[in-house]
């Protein structure tokens, strides 16, 4: 999934089919965002697609046996490409699930 929060012009990639999430966040360039056909997912879709087209995505895809997905074009595509396509690539985080209980008091009197 690819979510786009416009308060603050983030774009994130969000897999679906991975139990452990891994959430990528770009931002997207002033310029670009002002754009009224601007579409981020085509933006990072088009970046992925013209990092394939160069030596070193060829070679990193070959090296994969021609297998070249989100994980690796997060991992992969530098940061000038994204910028080519107005995006920012900000974080690769792995996300801890943490389970907390709603109603559990976090104030304490010795601290």
């Amino acid at each position: 999934m690819i979510a786009k929060d416009k308060e603050f012009n983030l774009v994130s990639i969000i897999p679906g089919e991975v139990p452990t999430v891994q959430i990528t966040t770009f931002t997207i360039l002033p310029e670009y965002e002002i754009k009224k056909d601007f579409s981020p997912e085509t933006a990072l879709r088009e970046a992925v697609s013209a990092y394939l087209m160069s030596e070193e995505g060829k070679t990193i895809a070959q090296e994969n046996g021609d297998d070249f997905n989100w994980g690796d074009a997060v991992l992969k595509v530098p940061d000038s490409v994204w910028r080519n396509y107005g995006l920012i690539h900000m974080t690769y985080k792995q996300n801890d699930n943490i389970t907390v209980n709603h109603d559990e008091n976090l104030f304490s009197y010795n601290s």
